[in-house]
């Protein structure tokens, strides 16, 4: 993205964009629109969708799978995969048993990539995904604003 805009001064499409694409980098992306900036804040501000929490999320709640057996959508195939994620499980009559209670996460510890797995798998959607707007460059005048 920042080579499409321009590196330098002399490589870029529209003035002062060789400056943001200095500042590409990491999980970001360039947002353009005709609407005008309060509203577009608005929405993004606004803007939130559960998803999937990745390794390294830090969940505020603990989340515990009973002793049992687990709903039928668990097919009887799916115990080694749960074994090797680290479940206690067995299976019994092509029903996977959880042997003690198993706590897929824990309040306030970062999540593994095994526990992000089950997490999915169980359907727990605790982390959201949202848009932060940093910079905002004006095609007007090729001014750039710093907004957070």
């Amino acid at each position: 993205m920042a080579h499409a805009l321009g590196r330098t001064e002399s490589e870029e499409i529209q003035p002062n964009l060789h400056k943001l694409a200095s500042k590409i980098s990491g999980q970001c992306g360039l947002l353009f629109t005709n609407r005008k900036q309060e509203e577009v804040l608005s929405f993004l501000n606004n803007y939130r969708v559960e998803e999937f929490p990745s390794a390294g999320f830090i969940p505020e709640e603990t989340i515990t799978v009973s002793e049992g057996p687990l709903p039928p959508e668990f097919i009887h195939s799916m115990e080694p995969m749960l074994r090797k994620l680290g479940m206690p499980v067995l299976l019994q009559k092509g029903v996977i048993m959880v042997l003690t209670d198993y706590k897929l996460c824990k309040a306030g510890k970062p999540i593994s990539p095994e526990q992000s797995r089950l997490l999915k798998l169980f359907g727990h959607k605790l982390d959201q995904f949202k848009v932060t707007l940093e910079y905002v460059w004006s095609k007007s005048n090729g001014s750039i604003e710093k907004l957070s």
